[in-house]
């Protein structure tokens, strides 16, 4: 940790003052605790308190490194689970895609189905469908939907 008794002191390190404009004005001292999980730096916790002068203890800080620590897991396991949410859905966009494509009978309808499915998914303006001719070694576009049909 890295502490400040007197944040608005002169002699501070202006690089240290600059780190603890974040936490208010009104901090006299500070305690900077890092928030590290597997080794990274993922994070800082701020502690602050008005009167200048204030001397965190050994103890405090032992304290503070633990809370810190905790926070850090509880941070990373957030993290995990919001990438496992986006995944999921994800997944289920692509499973509703597929479905909704599986039902398509021509090319019309496929292109349709794909307009429907991707805009909803990653907000496209436009929408080709390109098709190989592996005989004749040639790319087709048989379907093109542009920004202005989408209305």
């Amino acid at each position: 940790p890295i502490t400040l008794e007197d944040v608005g002191a002169p002699e501070a390190h202006p690089r240290l003052l600059r780190q603890a404009d974040w936490i208010g004005q009104e901090v006299g001292a500070a305690m900077f605790v890092p928030l590290v999980n597997n080794g990274s730096l993922i994070g800082l916790v701020g502690l602050g308190q008005s009167e200048a002068g204030r001397h965190f203890t050994p103890g405090e800080m032992e304290l503070g490194m633990a809370l810190a620590n905790q926070a850090a897991a509880a941070v990373n396991q957030a993290r995990l689970y919001e990438r496992a949410q986006q995944r999921l859905a994800e997944q289920a966009s692509i499973n509703q895609m597929s479905r909704a494509l599986a039902r398509a009978v021509d090319l019309r309808a496929l292109g349709e189905q794909l307009r429907q499915q991707i805009e909803a998914w990653v907000d496209a303006e436009s929408v080709y469908l390109a098709v190989y001719d592996e005989d004749r070694n040639e790319v087709s576009f048989p379907l093109a939907i542009a920004a202005t049909y989408f209305a």
